[in-house]
């Protein structure tokens, strides 16, 4: 019998929503397009949009809660909650979607990726989250420092966003674009390459690099 690599997925979303990067990895899952076992998922918000989701696959879900603050990556208890999971389900590799907080730097390595829905440039949108993210984007377009935004997937590392960047996939800004129209389109790719890039990250692991021509 084949053993599948374990995976856990980490997604924030909201209380009423969010999640449907992960949702998209678990129907591929259950199809067989991303052949891994999801041990678990992280997210903040007892049936919350993610938990909702992990529900209906029946996977385990980890709750953050009031007792510590997952925005400080170096409080101890923080730093104990990331551990407690990866102690419990062992896994060989986390995929963060939609996750935005940093990672304690104890966690951080090759094993772990996050997806980010811009191309991560240094003054533009590196280190932002969101529609933050596409707020800059805009920003920096009318202002001519960018033409294209990008789906991006990078290894996490101690510095947010600074991690070694695996997956670059560009896409056009349109002149009248809202935010929220570069949002939509950016999560249409985002899905579509999310489980592909992952998979092929894992079967090739620690080689795997897919940057598009960077029209930056």
């Amino acid at each position: 019998m084949k053993i599948k690599p374990k995976v856990v997925f980490f997604g924030t979303g909201s209380q009423n929503g969010g999640g449907s990067g992960i949702r998209e990895m678990l129907r591929n899952v259950q199809s067989g397009i991303l052949d891994v076992e999801v041990v678990g998922i992280v997210t903040n918000f007892v049936n919350g949009g993610v938990d909702k989701i992990a529900k209906e696959y029946g996977i385990e879900t980890f709750i953050t809660n009031e007792s510590f603050d997952i925005k400080n990556d170096t409080n101890s208890k923080t730093i104990e909650f990331y551990q407690e999971v990866f102690n419990k389900v062992n896994p060989d590799f986390v995929m963060l979607s939609g996750w935005v907080y940093k990672i304690p730097a104890k966690s951080c390595g090759n094993w772990m990726l996050n997806i980010h829905p811009g191309p991560a440039i240094e003054g533009i949108d590196k280190g932002k989250f969101g529609s933050n993210v596409h707020k800059r984007v805009i920003e920096a377009y009318k202002s001519a420092k960018l033409n294209f935004t990008a789906v991006t997937m990078h290894v996490v590392s101690e510095v947010y966003d600074e991690g070694e960047v695996i997956f670059k996939y560009p896409i056009s800004i349109e002149k009248n674009d809202t935010y929220e129209d570069i949002a939509a389109r950016v999560n249409k790719i985002e899905h579509g390459w999310q489980s592909f890039i992952l998979s092929e990250y894992i079967k090739s692991f620690g080689k795997f690099r897919m940057v598009c021509n960077n029209p930056y």
